[in-house]
C-alpha cells in the first residue's frame, strides 16, 4: 500500500516536471478526497458565475507556485498509518527548492490527497464557509 501511494505522489509531481498543466480546480476529484473535492468544486463554480478569485486558490498548493519551470522533485519520505499516509516531497522550481508535505487518505477512487502543509484543507473549508449566508 505504501507503493501506491508512493505512486500517487510521483504522478502528482511529475506533471510539473514534464511541463505538462496541471488541472487540479477543474478535475478536483482526480487529486482531492471527496470533501475537499466537493468543496473546491463549489468555489469554482462561484467564481465562474462571477464570484472573487477565493484566497485557497491563489497558488498552486501542489507546488506552492503561480508560475514553474525547470522543475525537479524527490520524494523524500512515504509513510503509511492505515488508511493515511504521508509524503514528504522536495520540489525545485527556477532552482529554489521547497519541502511539501502532503497528506494522504485511501478512497474507494485510489489514493487522494487529504491535506497539503497542514493548511491547505482549511484554506479551502474556510473559503467555502464565507459563502454561506
Amino acid at each position: 500500500m505504501v507503493v501506491d501511494a508512493r505512486l500517487f505522489v510521483e504522478r502528482l509531481y511529475a506533471v510539473y516536471a514534464t511541463d505538462d498543466v496541471p488541472d487540479l480546480f477543474g478535475k478536483p476529484d482526480q487529486t482531492f478526497d471527496p470533501d475537499l473535492a466537493a468543496a473546491i468544486t463549489t468555489l469554482a463554480k462561484r467564481m465562474e458565475q462571477g464570484g472573487d478569485m477565493p484566497a485557497s486558490f491563489g497558488a498552486d498548493p501542489v507546488c506552492n507556485c503561480q508560475d514553474y519551470g525547470d522543475v525537479s522533485f524527490r520524494i523524500d519520505y512515504v509513510g503509511l498509518m492505515g488508511e493515511r499516509a504521508t509524503a514528504r516531497v522536495s520540489f525545485s522550481n527556477f532552482g529554489a527548492v521547497d519541502t511539501r508535505r502532503v497528506d494522504l487518505v485511501m478512497t474507494p477512487q485510489g489514493w487522494r490527497v487529504f491535506d497539503i502543509d497542514g493548511t491547505f484543507r482549511s484554506s479551502v473549508m474556510a473559503d467555502l464557509a464565507a459563502l454561506q449566508p
